[in-house]
C-alpha cells in the first residue's frame, strides 16, 4: 500500500510539474513573439513607488517604476516591479511596444521579458525531478 501512495504523490508532482513547465514554454514563446514584432522606443524612469507588504513579522518590499515613453507625439506609460533597486529616476531604458497597440508594452530586459518563462520552466522542471526520484 505504501507504495500505491508514493506512485499517486509522484504522479500528482509530475503532472504539475509538467503544467508548469508547459504554462513558461508557452509564456517564453508568446514574449518572444511579442518581441520578434515589436518596436522599440527609448523611454525614461519618472517615478518609482516602494509597495510594502507584511506576512506575520516579515516585511517585503516591492519597487514598482512608472516609465513614459513616446510613439508618435502621444505619451505612453509601462510599469515595471522588482524586488531589488533596478532604475534610478531619469534613467533612459529601451521599450517594446506593439505596433497595433503602442499601450502594449514591456521594458525590453531580461526580467520583463525571460526571468518569468525561464522560473517557469525551472520550478517545473524540480518538481518532474522530484516526481522521478520520489518512487524509489
Amino acid at each position: 500500500m505504501r507504495s500505491g501512495i508514493k506512485t499517486v504523490i509522484a504522479v500528482c508532482y509530475g503532472f504539475i510539474g509538467v503544467l508548469v513547465v508547459i504554462a513558461g514554454v508557452c509564456l517564453w514563446i508568446s514574449l518572444q513573439r511579442f518581441k520578434a514584432t515589436a518596436l522599440r522606443t527609448e523611454g525614461t524612469v519618472i517615478r518609482f513607488t516602494k509597495i510594502e507588504s507584511h506576512q506575520g513579522e516579515k516585511t517585503n518590499t516591492q519597487l514598482q517604476y512608472l516609465v513614459q515613453y513616446r510613439v508618435e507625439d502621444k505619451q505612453y506609460t509601462v510599469s515595471v516591479s522588482s524586488f531589488y533597486p533596478a532604475y534610478s529616476i531619469g534613467q533612459k531604458v529601451m521599450v517594446l511596444y506593439s505596433p497595433d497597440d503602442p499601450e502594449q508594452s514591456k521594458i525590453d530586459s531580461f526580467q520583463e521579458i525571460s526571468l518569468g518563462p525561464l522560473f517557469s520552466i525551472g520550478v517545473g522542471s524540480i518538481f518532474i525531478i522530484f516526481a522521478l526520484f520520489y518512487r524509489r
